[in-house]
Order: structure tokens, then C-alpha cells, then sequence
């Protein structure tokens, strides 16, 4: 949902333990829905993606919906996705860096180029495009 294209190995970590994100796993994330680790505001699970960038997430139910709803939605964010495969929360900081400087060397132009980062605006979210992919990739709650 964020942006990044599941290409690495992932998981959520609950009050029941961890949960993988891969075929192999006891506990299949696609099949346990998330009420069942989610239950009251407050409540928290963390998602480590990438476990070698190692992407550490918080994920808070801030709030419940009491309408007829199938389908989860994003109310609000915060930045852009950082790039896949970009090395981690620290190589990703010295990218952020390197994207406001000028002039660049052709060396430091190209690391921009590896990682789509050459305009590269690091606030940018939009809500709704998120909750398009949700609606691409998440089936409903309920059928």
C-alpha cells in the first residue's frame, strides 16, 4: 500500500506473535482479519518489511468505524514511500540529503537515477491514491 512492490520478505509483529507475509508461514497475514489483532483505538502491531533494509512500521487503529464498511481506508499520512531497495532508514536519510543538493557530480546524479530519486519530493502524499491501492489490493472485509 505504501508503494513499495512486496518483493522482499515481511511480517507483522502482534499481540499473538509474529505473523509472515510468506506461503510458508503458520499464520497467513491474507487470511486472519486484521479486527483480530486491531480491536480497540490504541491498539498497535508493528510490519518489518525488507529484512535487510529493515523497514520497521507502527500501525495504530486510531479509530473505529461504526457505519456499514468493507473496506479499509487511510484517513491521513504522512511522506513519500522511500524508494525499494534504497539500504535502509540511514542510506535513505543520506539520499534525502544528496536530492537537495546542487550542483551534483555524475556520480552523485547517478545514484539519484538508481533510485527514481532525481525530483524526489519526500512529503508528497496523497490519500487518495493510497486507498486506491487498497482498493486494488486488499479484497473486502466482508463478501
Amino acid at each position: 500500500i505504501m508503494g513499495w512492490e512486496h518483493q522482499h520478505l515481511a511480517m507483522f509483529i502482534t499481540p499473538f506473535g509474529h505473523i509472515d507475509l510468506d506461503d510458508e508461514s503458520d499464520t497467513q497475514a491474507a487470511y486472519l482479519p486484521i479486527g483480530a489483532v486491531l480491536r480497540e483505538p490504541g491498539d498497535t502491531i508493528a510490519y518489518v518489511y525488507d529484512f535487510g533494509d529493515d523497514w520497521h512500521h507502527t500501525i495504530t487503529l486510531e479509530k473505529l468505524n461504526t457505519r456499514n464498511c468493507t473496506q479499509p481506508k487511510v484517513t491521513a499520512g504522512n511522506g513519500a514511500c522511500p524508494p525499494e531497495d534504497c539500504g535502509g532508514i540511514d542510506r535513505y536519510k543520506d539520499l534525502l540529503r544528496l536530492s537537495k543538493r546542487a550542483p551534483l557530480n555524475d556520480d552523485e546524479r547517478e545514484t539519484l537515477d538508481l533510485f527514481n530519486m532525481q525530483d524526489w519530493d519526500a512529503k508528497y502524499f496523497d490519500k487518495n491514491e493510497v486507498n486506491q491501492r487498497l482498493k486494488e489490493e486488499v479484497p473486502p472485509i466482508f463478501d
